[in-house]
């Protein structure tokens, strides 16, 4: 048996010799244990671009049946989720894949409700440390799209939450640990971008308001300025203030503003 990283240098040289990802993952992926297929899928994300138009792994999965065959019949949560040598962050992998496989690609699981209860359980009592915050977000991202079905298979509303808390904390430590240390967080705008952030906020909902009969909601990405996905965007390390409550929870003063609009 090769060492993995002697199976990845064979497949960069038959990359590099002609061989097209897809033949390889159509030939080749099925004798990779699966944790070198995890590995794999993530090492080539940017490269499966050119196979479908897209670097989402389960649209990946859904358009490469065979791919999803491999993995799904390597998976057997009973087994993998109760091997003490088997890492948090290699678990929380297996549960994303299983997910992934059921709710996009129709793998035909015949005992889907009891692997849905295993994989829920575990969730349950998962230990969030130990998991790289990316995967702790794709498995998060998943399960708030299948929450109703999951939640009915014995799912932790409160777990959830705790999960989605537990990545927002420590993946904005982890992105800004060193402007917070040198004092570089600037507490909020200056007067002359803090007029233009009011006034882009009072057109927009001037415009819900006239729309409201059709217009339910206004739904915000985050939570507060310090948990928005802007912050170090479009320039690593910079602080934003995009949304209507601040770092500290307190509502912005043109909240006031806002709801004048609609009485």
């Amino acid at each position: 048996m090769f060492k993995f990283e002697e199976k990845i240098d064979s497949l960069k040289k038959a990359t590099r010799s002609g061989m097209s990802l897809r033949t390889f993952f159509e030939k080749r992926f099925d004798k990779f244990g699966l944790d070198d297929q995890f590995k794999i899928l993530e090492m080539f994300s940017d490269l499966m671009v050119t196979i479908d138009n897209g670097n989402d792994w389960s649209k990946f999965l859904y358009y490469n049946p065979e791919i999803c065959s491999s993995i799904g019949k390597r998976i057997n949560l009973k087994t993998n989720l109760s091997d003490n040598s088997i890492s948090n962050e290699t678990k929380s992998r297996i549960v994303e894949s299983y997910f992934n496989i059921v709710f996009y690609c129709f793998y035909m699981d015949e005992n889907k409700k009891d692997n849905l209860k295993l994989a829920c359980d575990y969730i349950n009592n998962m230990d969030f440390r130990g998991i790289d915050i990316k995967a702790l977000s794709n498995l998060s991202m998943i399960i708030l799209k299948q929450i109703k079905i999951l939640s009915s298979e014995g799912l932790s509303l409160e777990k959830v939450k705790s999960m989605v808390l537990f990545y927002f904390y420590h993946s904005q430590r982890s992105k800004y640990p060193k402007a917070e240390a040198h004092g570089k967080l600037r507490k909020r705008l200056d007067k002359k971008a803090q007029k233009l952030f009011n006034q882009r906020y009072l057109d927009l909902f001037k415009i819900v308001e006239r729309h409201k009969d059709v217009i339910s909601r206004v739904t915000f990405w985050g939570v507060n300025d310090g948990h928005s996905w802007l912050n170090g965007w479009p320039i690593p390390g910079r602080t934003n203030y995009p949304l209507l409550i601040d770092r500290n929870n307190e509502v912005k003063p043109v909240v006031k503003e806002i709801v004048k609009l609609f009485k």
